[in-house]
């Protein structure tokens, strides 16, 4: 055996497990877009949907929504079809400034049913940390470059083709970024991702720089040879240009829609 086989062993087992995953997370992200006045949409995040008991909430990024909003347009989602989110959601902060950046609504059972939108069981949030990484970390959503108007959308119909990515890396060697960027292990994770992902078609591509990934799901594999097996354990906030992602950690998600979202409804 050559020294080059084991690693291109690994590399194969996460390809596999990336191939696995894609399409089992992406049924919980959804694009988030923002409507102007002549119904034209763009779109400007991810956003995930998670169960915190027993109700369904969508979970995104604070300063997703405040982009979108401070277009003058309102939130929309993309399931079926593009539709409007009410009431508004909740944010940790209005311009997502704060350490958690997170934003969150509850999300209706009729649109649940007339969209056939799939919610995260609740035993799929990753709560309790392990002091035993997971082999493999990866974020699902999408990237802007790949989901421009002119091409993914049908204006009459109200219809938009997402694009949707998935980036795999590790978390192991960037603990000096945390300091870097303001960010605190306890309160986020960081992703290098590799420069290869797998697209909506399971085809592998180089990927763009992740801008409309934040609000997207940081996903974790403890096993990489049981790729079916998956956690939620972020919410993605921010992006750098050396192919690192911060989140912050699904347990403040799940505390803060306690507190602040679930309290009000």
């Amino acid at each position: 055996m050559s020294p080059d086989e084991p690693n291109q062993d690994i590399h194969a087992r996460i390809q596999r497990a990336l191939a696995a995953i894609h399409p089992e997370v992406s049924k919980y992200t959804f694009p988030l877009f923002a409507v102007n006045q002549r119904g034209r949409p763009e779109l400007y995040a991810s956003s995930v949907l998670v169960d915190v008991d027993d109700t369904a909430v969508l979970l995104t990024a604070a300063h997703a929504v405040y982009e979108i909003t401070s277009t003058g347009s309102e939130v929309y989602i993309g399931a079926s079809k593009i539709i409007l989110l009410s009431p508004r959601f909740i944010q940790t902060s209005k311009e997502g400034k704060d350490k958690l950046d997170l934003a969150a609504i509850v999300v209706p059972e009729g649109i649940l049913r007339s969209e056939d939108m799939q919610v995260l069981p609740h035993s799929s949030l990753c709560l309790e940390r392990s002091s035993i990484p997971p082999h493999i970390r990866c974020i699902h959503g999408f990237p802007v470059t790949k989901n421009t108007t002119h091409k993914r959308a049908d204006e009459k119909r109200k219809v938009f083709t997402k694009y949707g990515l998935t980036y795999a890396g590790v978390s192991s060697s960037v603990e000096v970024d945390y300091a870097r960027y303001g960010k605190q292990d306890n309160m986020h994770l960081a992703l290098l991702y590799e420069q290869q992902s797998r697209n909506e078609s399971g085809v592998i591509v180089t990927p763009p720089k992740p801008r409309g990934i934040s609000g997207g799901g940081l996903w974790s594999i403890p096993d990489l040879y049981n790729p079916q097996t998956f956690f939620l354990e972020g919410i993605a906030i921010e992006y750098h240009d050396k192919l690192l992602v911060f989140a912050s950690r699904i347990e403040h998600a799940v505390k803060f829609i306690r507190q602040s979202v679930l309290s009000v409804c």
